[in-house]
């Protein structure tokens, strides 16, 4: 009698929980399939991005055109930065400021000069961890893939409407994630004014106060 009712229990549980088992098993199957399909796509985008932007040809840029310069040096990382704990424990300090993101516009020049020593040099670059995957070449006048930007050496920059919807890092050739975004925008209609009347007028400090 006893070893019915126990047989009975069994199977009562056994039927109870089929649908369940089931269940999990979907679940987890699925969830495999979304790991590899992840996997798949990580290993897709870095293959993707450690494509080179743009040729390495020189470029007639005016050092009297930039608006901006950018002074780089390198510091040990703090909670501060944005790529704390990535990649090397060194980062970018861009005037001053511990590894910001670089605002530009499309069609002005600026001007990258590069103070950390030689064991950092700069560049640009669509991979967001840099170590000199993926260069973007666009607008230097001498592209860093040409010569290493570094030890207080500067380069122009002029970037173009081809970068506004493209994920642009400024980086090291030789390490990891030791810089951060660059975003380039359009030029506002003010800007746009403002520069005009710049080739108009001797004096427009009373037009720039104003935008």
């Amino acid at each position: 009698m006893m070893s019915q009712v126990l047989f009975l229990l069994v199977l009562v549980a056994l039927t109870t929980a089929c649908p369940f088992a089931s269940l999990l098993a979907k679940r987890g199957q699925h969830g495999l399939e979304l790991n590899a399909a992840m996997r798949a796509k990580m290993a897709a985008a870095h293959k993707g991005a450690n494509i080179a932007v743009g040729d390495s040809r020189k470029r007639d840029l005016n050092p009297e055109d930039v608006v901006e310069t950018f002074v780089l040096t390198s510091r040990v990382k703090t909670a501060g930065s944005p790529v704390f704990q990535q990649g090397f424990p060194v980062g970018y300090a861009v005037n001053g400021v511990e590894t910001p993101t670089i605002d530009v516009v499309a069609g002005r020049t600026y001007k990258f000069t590069v103070e950390s020593g030689c064991n950092h040099p700069f560049y640009l670059t669509t991979d967001s961890r840099g170590k000199g995957r993926a260069p973007m070449n666009t607008g230097f006048d001498t592209p860093p893939v040409v010569e290493k930007v570094c030890g207080g050496k500067s380069i122009l920059w002029k970037p173009d409407d081809t970068l506004l919807d493209t994920d642009i890092f400024y980086q090291c050739t030789v390490h990891d994630n030791m810089g951060f975004l660059v975003k380039v925008r359009k030029q506002t209609l003010c800007e746009k004014y403002t520069e005009a009347s710049k080739a108009s007028f001797a004096n427009s400090n009373a037009l720039l106060t104003a935008c």
